[in-house]
């Protein structure tokens, strides 16, 4: 529970794509910098997101 606590605090409801598997912004959530961290998450077109 405290992990996805943490994550969503890391990612406020207008920043969370909703194509993008919580794990990713679980993975993402880690980056410090919050225009870098949103920022990833938007480049999912570069990338192939999986959890794996």
């Amino acid at each position: 529970m405290r992990t996805a606590r943490w994550t969503s605090s890391r990612w406020p409801a207008e920043r969370r794509q909703a194509s993008v598997s919580f794990t990713v912004h679980r993975l993402l959530a880690s980056i410090e910098d919050e225009q870098e961290r949103f920022a990833a998450v938007l480049n999912r077109h570069e990338k192939r997101w999986t959890p794996g």
